[in-house]
Protein backbone atom coordinates (compact mmCIF):
# COMPACT_ATOMS: atom_id res chain seq x y z
CA UNK A 1 0.00 0.00 0.00
CA UNK A 2 2.88 2.56 0.69
CA UNK A 3 4.42 1.88 -2.77
CA UNK A 4 1.15 3.38 -3.88
CA UNK A 5 1.54 6.61 -2.22
CA UNK A 6 2.83 9.53 -3.46
CA UNK A 7 5.86 11.17 -1.48
CA UNK A 8 4.05 14.03 -0.35
CA UNK A 9 1.69 11.43 1.07
CA UNK A 10 4.27 9.37 2.64
CA UNK A 11 5.84 12.72 4.07
CA UNK A 12 2.38 13.66 5.66
CA UNK A 13 2.20 10.38 7.09
CA UNK A 14 5.66 10.73 8.83
CA UNK A 15 5.15 13.73 9.82
CA UNK A 16 1.28 12.63 11.48
CA UNK A 17 2.77 9.72 13.05
CA UNK A 18 5.61 12.10 14.40
CA UNK A 19 3.02 14.32 15.79
CA UNK A 20 1.33 11.83 17.74
CA UNK A 21 4.62 9.91 19.21
CA UNK A 22 5.96 13.16 20.59
CA UNK A 23 2.37 14.40 22.10
CA UNK A 24 1.81 10.85 23.04
CA UNK A 25 -1.73 11.36 21.44
CA UNK A 26 -3.59 8.51 19.46
CA UNK A 27 -6.42 10.67 17.79
CA UNK A 28 -5.67 14.43 16.44
CA UNK A 29 -8.31 17.21 16.28
CA UNK A 30 -8.42 18.91 12.92
CA UNK A 31 -6.38 22.20 14.37
CA UNK A 32 -3.43 19.70 14.91
CA UNK A 33 -3.69 18.22 11.57
CA UNK A 34 -3.73 21.51 10.28
CA UNK A 35 -0.87 22.70 12.17
CA UNK A 36 1.29 19.68 11.07
CA UNK A 37 0.20 20.79 7.20
CA UNK A 38 1.27 24.72 8.24
CA UNK A 39 4.47 23.14 9.58
CA UNK A 40 4.75 20.81 6.17
CA UNK A 41 4.71 24.30 4.41
CA UNK A 42 1.01 24.06 2.58
CA UNK A 43 -0.40 26.97 2.55
CA UNK A 44 -3.69 28.07 1.10
CA UNK A 45 -2.93 30.40 -1.74
CA UNK A 46 -6.13 30.54 -4.45
CA UNK A 47 -10.11 30.13 -3.72
CA UNK A 48 -10.90 26.73 -2.54
CA UNK A 49 -11.98 24.67 -6.06
CA UNK A 50 -14.86 21.72 -5.63
CA UNK A 51 -13.22 18.79 -4.83
CA UNK A 52 -13.97 14.91 -5.70
CA UNK A 53 -14.70 14.85 -1.86
CA UNK A 54 -18.00 17.28 -2.54
CA UNK A 55 -18.63 15.14 -5.92
CA UNK A 56 -18.61 11.69 -3.65
CA UNK A 57 -21.02 13.10 -0.92
CA UNK A 58 -23.47 14.30 -3.53
CA UNK A 59 -23.43 10.21 -4.62
CA UNK A 60 -23.38 9.21 -1.28
CA UNK A 61 -26.43 11.45 -0.63
CA UNK A 62 -28.01 9.60 -3.50
CA UNK A 63 -27.02 5.94 -2.12
CA UNK A 64 -28.34 6.97 1.21
CA UNK A 65 -31.66 8.09 -0.28
CA UNK A 66 -31.92 4.92 -2.05
CA UNK A 67 -31.00 3.13 1.39
CA UNK A 68 -33.66 4.87 3.12
CA UNK A 69 -36.01 3.83 0.32
CA UNK A 70 -35.19 0.05 0.26
CA UNK A 71 -35.32 0.64 4.44
CA UNK A 72 -38.60 1.71 4.24
CA UNK A 73 -40.09 -0.75 1.75
CA UNK A 74 -38.51 -3.61 3.69
CA UNK A 75 -40.62 -1.96 7.12
CA UNK A 76 -43.30 -1.55 5.18
CA UNK A 77 -43.61 -5.50 4.21
CA UNK A 78 -42.79 -6.40 7.76
CA UNK A 79 -45.63 -4.39 8.37
CA UNK A 80 -47.56 -6.12 5.93
CA UNK A 81 -46.13 -9.53 7.05
CA UNK A 82 -47.36 -9.02 11.23
CA UNK A 83 -50.43 -7.52 10.27
CA UNK A 84 -51.53 -11.34 8.01
CA UNK A 85 -50.20 -12.83 11.14
CA UNK A 86 -51.90 -11.11 13.46
CA UNK A 87 -54.89 -11.34 11.16
CA UNK A 88 -54.28 -15.42 11.08
CA UNK A 89 -54.07 -15.26 14.95
CA UNK A 90 -57.65 -13.35 15.06
CA UNK A 91 -58.91 -15.97 12.76
CA UNK A 92 -57.25 -19.34 15.01
CA UNK A 93 -59.21 -16.73 17.92
CA UNK A 94 -62.59 -17.01 16.37
CA UNK A 95 -62.25 -20.60 15.84
CA UNK A 96 -61.90 -21.44 19.15
CA UNK A 97 -64.28 -19.10 19.60
CA UNK A 98 -67.01 -20.38 17.50
CA UNK A 99 -65.99 -24.27 19.14
CA UNK A 100 -66.65 -23.42 22.58
CA UNK A 101 -70.06 -21.29 21.94
CA UNK A 102 -71.20 -24.61 19.65
CA UNK A 103 -69.95 -26.71 23.23
CA UNK A 104 -72.18 -24.89 25.09
CA UNK A 105 -75.17 -24.74 23.09
CA UNK A 106 -74.68 -28.20 22.98
CA UNK A 107 -74.41 -28.66 26.31
CA UNK A 108 -77.50 -25.89 26.82
CA UNK A 109 -79.23 -28.11 24.94
CA UNK A 110 -78.60 -31.77 26.22
CA UNK A 111 -79.02 -29.90 29.69
CA UNK A 112 -83.09 -29.58 28.99
CA UNK A 113 -83.29 -33.07 27.63
CA UNK A 114 -81.67 -34.45 30.76
CA UNK A 115 -83.99 -32.35 32.57
CA UNK A 116 -86.96 -33.94 31.30
CA UNK A 117 -85.94 -37.25 31.54
CA UNK A 118 -85.20 -36.51 35.61
CA UNK A 119 -88.96 -35.11 35.81
CA UNK A 120 -90.28 -38.33 34.01
CA UNK A 121 -88.64 -40.62 36.24
CA UNK A 122 -89.53 -38.27 39.57
CA UNK A 123 -93.22 -38.95 38.36
CA UNK A 124 -93.16 -42.23 37.42
CA UNK A 125 -92.03 -42.95 40.77
CA UNK A 126 -94.24 -40.53 42.50
CA UNK A 127 -97.30 -42.61 40.59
Amino acid sequence: MLESLSSDELQFIKAIEKYKAESGKIFLSWTEVLTILHDLGYRKVAKPQETSCKKDSRSRRHRTKAAEKRRAAQAESKSEDSSSESKQETKQESKQETKQESKQESKQETTPAAENEKQDVTETTNA
